[in-house]
């Protein structure tokens, strides 16, 4: 019992330790164009026919804002930060499960394509699933799962 409560205590504070901020980033080239990649990803109705780990998404009236519900029951709101025509798409989130942040999406063209740079900063309030996240890579295969399906919505379309 006393080494449970002794390894507690040790990953409690690891976990006030760890900073409360998290950037993760990457990058996949697209062979579509760069209207077609910005269209897809800014067509916030559509993102369920094509992101997998979305159950719902709702659109507030202002268009500028919107609820998604993911597969795993994770409410998460967003908010259009700045939006600039097949080049720029940055977006603010916040979940009532302990994390906020943002996602800066750049837009540029390739000779193949469409080069996406996607970098997601994320504040996490939970000292315990700050450890988490970092064993698991919770932020680095988030964006990685949805670059896999971009990729498969535009170029399979």
């Amino acid at each position: 019992m006393v080494i449970f409560v002794g390894l507690g205590f040790a990953v409690w504070g690891i976990a006030m330790l760890l900073p409360s901020q998290v950037t993760a980033s990457r990058s996949a080239e697209l062979k579509a164009s760069q209207a077609r990649v910005f269209q897809t990803v800014t067509n916030i109705e559509e993102q369920t026919e094509w992101r997998k780990d979305i159950k719902s998404v709702r659109v507030h009236p202002s268009g500028k804002s919107w609820t998604e519900e993911t597969t795993a029951g994770t409410i998460i709101d967003f908010e259009v930060r700045h939006k600039e025509q097949n080049v720029r798409f940055d977006i603010e989130f916040v979940s009532k499960q302990g994390f906020s942040g943002s996602w800066v999406r750049v837009f540029i063209p390739s000779s193949n394509g469409t080069m996406v740079q996607i970098t997601e900063t994320i504040e996490i309030q939970n000292p315990i699933f700050r450890v988490m996240s970092r064993i698991f890579g919770f932020t680095d295969k988030f964006i990685d799962t949805y670059l896999t399906q971009l990729k498969e919505a535009v170029e399979n379309r």
